[in-house]
């Protein structure tokens, strides 16, 4: 329902960060944490699941992300975008934090469980999903 509503609703690729409740943008800047919790759903729900469509929209929003978030200076993500792709500065100037784009980059590379830290152990420890 969110990519329907909330996905490039005025055209611009990306997600508006606020919708009315006609579902019109009220706030139409593209954050870097809409993008990845976008990013780490699909992933989760594309390994869960095994639909198709999951993966197809993981590959698409990660072109995006490389396309118009990648801050190729930093390396980092730029924290907001104007719905045109330019890079905003509406909220605040300067780099994202880190933790949405850690883990949206760990996510689909790790087991699926019930959180990111349990995640992570499981690999540290050397524990497969299935085990």
């Amino acid at each position: 329902m969110a990519v329907q509503r909330g996905g490039s609703p005025d055209g611009h690729p990306g997600f508006v960060y606020t919708l009315d409740w006609a579902d019109r943008p009220v706030v139409d800047a593209r954050m870097h944490w809409v993008m990845a919790e976008a990013l780490a759903a699909a992933a989760v729900l594309g390994a869960v699941t095994g639909e198709a469509g999951y993966r197809a929209d993981h590959e698409h929003w990660s072109n995006l992300v490389e396309l118009l978030v990648l801050d190729t200076r930093t390396g980092n993500w730029h924290h907001e975008l104007t719905p045109e792709g330019q890079v905003g500065h509406t909220t605040w100037t300067g780099q994202p934090d880190a933790y949405h784009v850690a883990q949206t980059l760990l996510l689909p590379r790790l087991p699926v469980t019930g959180s990111l830290a349990e995640s992570v152990a499981r690999v540290v420890d050397g524990v497969t999903a299935s085990g």
